[in-house]
């Protein structure tokens, strides 16, 4: 049986659409910024601010997109804008309009937006292993010296990252066990670590228990910093 995935379809069509948006709303961000550093921040002042913010707005820029783009053309450094992005895509879109200074993606994406100068590519954050040397060798190009880790870069910061499987709460522990080691055996096919390796993924199996080990803590330090921020709720 053959024919076309309706989620595939949907997915492009998004995608496409989200590519469209970004060259739009990139456009628009520009033109924001030359009419502030022209005419001033307030738009009832400048009439040239106030046509490019009517265009904005026909075509869908979110207000605080534009508000943010006129802040940061007058200068305000301690503007800050938190976006939560539902797909790499997505982050991607933002960070070229200018709807969000910063966000992560996998080094193919980088290299694509980069390509384009959609983006302007910081340096790469991973795991204490990674360098430029060996993420070159995974994805099997030579990365440029922009894709350098941020312990390169003399900052001392890693990011690592665990996947985990779910199970209802009263699964025995022997059939969460056979579940693990059946993902560990996965993690050997060489399509699995063909993907990984070209997203300069670092793959480590874990064991069952100190799978529970490394859940607990990371849930003990979710826990910890949602509260410390007034966002727990119960």
């Amino acid at each position: 049986m053959s024919g076309h995935s309706k989620f595939a379809n949907i997915k492009h069509k998004k995608e496409k659409n989200d590519a469209a948006k970004g060259k739009i709303f990139t456009v628009i961000g520009r033109e924001i910024a030359v009419a502030v550093k022209e005419g001033g921040p307030d738009p009832a002042n400048n009439s040239k601010l106030r046509d490019v913010i009517a265009k904005a707005k026909s075509n869908n820029m979110p207000n605080d997109t534009i508000e943010r783009g006129i802040k940061k053309a007058a200068g305000d450094a301690n503007s800050v804008n938190y976006v939560q992005c539902s797909s790499e895509a997505d982050k991607l879109t933002n960070v070229a309009a200018g709807s969000i200074d910063i966000a992560n993606c996998s080094i193919p994406n980088a290299e694509s937006y980069d390509a384009d100068n959609k983006i302007t590519v910081l340096g790469s954050l991973g795991p204490k292993v990674a360098t430029l040397e060996n993420m070159s060798e995974l994805v099997g190009t030579e990365l440029n010296e922009k894709f350098a880790t941020t312990q390169e870069q003399g900052i001392d910061v890693t990011w690592d990252s665990n996947y985990y499987v779910l199970a209802p709460k009263d699964t025995p522990d022997e059939i969460c066990e056979a579940i693990n080691e059946a993902l560990c055996k996965a993690s050997e096919v060489q399509s699995f670590i063909d993907g990984n390796n070209s997203m300069a993924t670092y793959i480590a199996a874990v064991n069952y228990e100190d799978t529970k080990k490394a859940l607990d803590d990371e849930w003990a330090f979710q826990d910890e910093l949602v509260s410390s921020m007034g966002l727990k709720v119960r």
